[in-house]
Parts: C-alpha cells; structure tokens; sequence
C-alpha cells in the first residue's frame, strides 16, 4: 500500500527535429491516444450498450483541437526555417 502521494515522470520523447519529423511525432502521439479513447469507449459500450459515452468522443475532439494548434505552429517553424522541440511526458501519481 503506498500511503503517501507518489508521483512518478516517464520521459515519452524529448529532442529536436525538424518540423517534418516533429509533425509526425505530435500526429503519431495524438492519434494514439485517440485510438485509446476509442477503444475505452467501445468497452464500455460492450458494458452497457445505453451509456453515455460523449465524453469519449470530447476527448477526441480537444486532442484534435491540440493537434490542429499544434501542427500550426510547427508550420510556421517550417516558414521560418527553424528546428522544433518536441518534449512528451507522462505522470502518474497515486493518490488515497
């Protein structure tokens, strides 16, 4: 049992690319994640066919949101000549 908060970083990706490669890391990354929301939100409809499942589907939608602002600026890096950083972390805290 962990009885205090316990929060640990996994360093997902970090480094400098070029806005054609930071374009397809930040696509590769969202579209997992929805595939994730996707597949929760087909379990739970196996659960319960009647469920309210919008929440899936506006996850979805502000990762598509994040990933349109997103691929806009590393286009205007693209205009500019200039090199992206991309840095992905994920935390996990447990929590009572």
């Amino acid at each position: 049992m962990i009885t205090a908060t316990n929060t640990q970083s996994i360093q997902l990706i970090e480094g400098h690319f070029n806005p054609t490669e930071a374009s397809e890391i930040l696509r590769t990354l969202i579209k997992a994640q929805e595939n994730c929301n996707k597949v929760l939100k087909w379990s739970a409809w196996e659960k319960d066919h009647g469920a309210d499942y919008r929440h899936y589907d506006e996850k979805v939608a502000v990762l598509n949101h994040s990933k349109e602002e997103g691929l806009s600026r590393i286009r205007e890096a693209n205009l500019l000549g200039q090199k992206v950083t991309v840095r992905g972390t994920i935390e996990i805290t447990i929590e009572d």
